[in-house]
């Protein structure tokens, strides 16, 4: 395989520690064995990038490794608004024969 970055669909021979190395679950003497493993490896370093991309984007629709801000007045007014709008055009459909 070459190293392009891309993730293949079903990789074939992936290294047993990879997962593992990601979860940060292989003892240390493993780990320092699958670090020197990786400059010889596309395999692992491609599904390495995969992983970790894959925990951004989950932190980032989580949410996670951000504070989070109050919402604006702004925002809660909008907010005030469409609610009145939604009962105003349910009491005009109900009023409506």
């Amino acid at each position: 395989m070459v190293d392009d970055g891309q993730r293949e669909a079903a990789p074939a021979a992936l290294c047993p520690d990879v997962y593992l190395f990601h979860d940060e679950e292989l003892p240390p003497e493993r780990a320092a064995a699958f670090v020197a493993h990786l400059p010889g490896c596309g395999r692992c370093r491609s599904e390495l990038r995969w992983l970790a991309e894959m925990d951004a984007q989950a932190a980032r629709v989580l949410g996670i490794g951000r504070e989070s801000a109050p919402m604006p007045p702004i925002v809660w007014l909008l907010l005030i608004l469409l609610v009145l709008q939604v009962l105003l055009v349910a009491l005009f459909i109900r009023g409506s024969p």
